[in-house]
């Protein structure tokens, strides 16, 4: 579906931006773009994740578990 230009312009939206829509228990409906969500989940993690490499965790993870066997 495509928005119109004039709703994408208000909204700071590009032509193409994925959207994630999400809804709580209320009934409320929030509408990001795809980068948006992304950069507000990283917000979420940042204290926890900070200085952290997550994909190289899960490597060593497999390395570990892998050596195991």
């Amino acid at each position: 579906m495509r928005l119109p230009e004039r709703l994408r312009r208000r909204l700071g939206w590009l032509e193409g931006d994925k959207l994630v829509l999400t809804a709580d228990d209320a009934g409320d409906v929030q509408v990001l773009t795809l980068h948006d969500a992304v950069r507000s989940v990283r917000g979420m993690l940042g204290p926890q994740a900070a200085g952290r490499s997550l994909a190289d965790e899960l490597i060593d993870e497999r390395r570990r578990e892998a050596e195991r066997e």
